[in-house]
Formats: C-alpha cells, structure tokens, sequence
C-alpha cells in the first residue's frame, strides 16, 4: 500500500487475507462489516494461531481499502499445502506460510481469482519452526534397500514428487 501511496505503483493490489478457520478474527470482522471478536485461536499454524489479532482492525481496513477479500482454510487444507509448496517453488514452508497457499488454491476455486490474474504469496515462515507439521503432511516414508535400481524406479515411477 505504501508504494501506491509514494506513486511507485499505479494500482493498488487486492489485499487477501487468509486465515486458519478456527483462528479467523479478521475475515469475520471484514465479512460482517462489525468488530473483532474473540475466536478459538486453536490450528495447527500456531505462527498464525491468536484469539484476537493486535491489528486486526488495521488488517481489515487493508483489506477494504484494496477491494479484497479475506478466505479461512482449514487445518487440512493447511497440511496438504506444506508439501505443494515445496513440490511447485522447492520452499519449505511451516503452516502459517503455506495458509498463503492454501488460500489462494480456496480463492480460485471460489472464482475469487480468476485465472488470467496473477498472485503474489507471501511465504516467510520456514518449514524448520515445525518440522512436525510437515512430517504430518508427507506421509509414510519410503523405505528401499539401498540400491540404485529401486531408487530409480521410485524416481521412475513419479513416486517421490
């Protein structure tokens, strides 16, 4: 916002906030047009895991002033991210960080972002905070023989990615 106002850019980008649905202060504020209010604050991206936001009201006001929007995804959706994340920009994202993702797949999904348009994630957190999360979302392990042959036909097989 802050480049638009110095006029270093010439269109304000749409500000999108997502949140953890049982940590969603912000996007309940912004949806009901009301106040914050208190939410659980309990998801696996404890990173992004409060009650009630210290600026949520400056949040929603970015949000409104940019003509955005604001979408919750779940701990779900979350998880399955982690690994997304890491597959389509090799970043080893933590929860909080891969919510970005996770919005945005729930956005275009809803139409909220067409397909013409482009997205800029904001990915800060490193996967290295929570490792546990990550290990949630990965799945068992592989386990081969140590021998190149099966670990090409793993490669092979498409069966890492």
């Amino acid at each position: 916002m802050e480049f638009h106002r110095l006029g270093i850019i010439e269109k304000l980008p749409q500000m999108i906030a997502v949140q953890a649905e049982k940590s969603d202060a912000v996007k309940r504020a912004f949806e009901s047009g009301g106040e914050l209010q208190a939410v659980s604050g309990e998801t696996v991206a404890d990173s992004i895991s409060v009650s009630m936001p210290r600026d949520g009201m400056a949040a929603v006001m970015a949000i409104r002033d940019s003509h955005g929007f604001a979408v919750s995804v779940t701990d779900a959706e979350i998880l399955a991210a982690i690994p997304a994340v890491a597959r389509g920009s090799n970043v080893f994202a933590e929860p909080a960080a891969a919510a970005t993702y996770a919005g945005l797949k729930k956005a275009a999904a809803e139409g909220k972002i067409k397909e013409n348009e482009s997205a800029v994630l904001l990915i800060s957190g490193n996967g290295l905070k929570d490792v546990a999360s990550a290990m949630k979302s990965a799945g068992k392990p592989f386990i081969i023989n140590p021998d190149m042959g099966e670990l090409r036909k793993l490669v092979a097989d498409n069966k890492l990615a």
